[in-house]
């Protein structure tokens, strides 16, 4: 079992009780409810959501995107991602979840 969480409160472990070779893995996080409260994980806001016009502003950038101005595929992707993610923020915005 991985984990990017090591201190005192937690507590990792396998349990050995079988001569099986497969044994559980099991974790004990030690969470405080002051620090929870203070992340509100955000979700995507559909209530404007206009799908026609979602699909015509993704149409107008691919049309305007131009695929062949750069030779190497990583940096297309990537502007690829962030083009998309744009419009998709600007239709469905995040927002805090309730």
């Amino acid at each position: 079992m991985y984990t990017n969480r090591i201190d005192e409160n937690t507590f990792i472990g396998i349990a050995v009780y079988d001569t099986s070779d497969h044994l559980p893995t099991f974790a004990n996080f030690n969470f405080h409810t002051k620090s929870a409260k203070k992340y509100r994980p955000k979700i995507r806001c559909l209530k404007n959501f206009d799908l026609p016009s979602f699909l015509e502003d993704l149409n107008t950038a691919l049309f305007n995107f131009g695929f062949n101005n750069n030779s190497d595929i990583k940096i297309t992707c990537d502007n690829f991602i962030h083009m998309f993610n744009n419009i998709v923020y600007q239709h469905a915005p995040l927002k805090p979840a309730s």
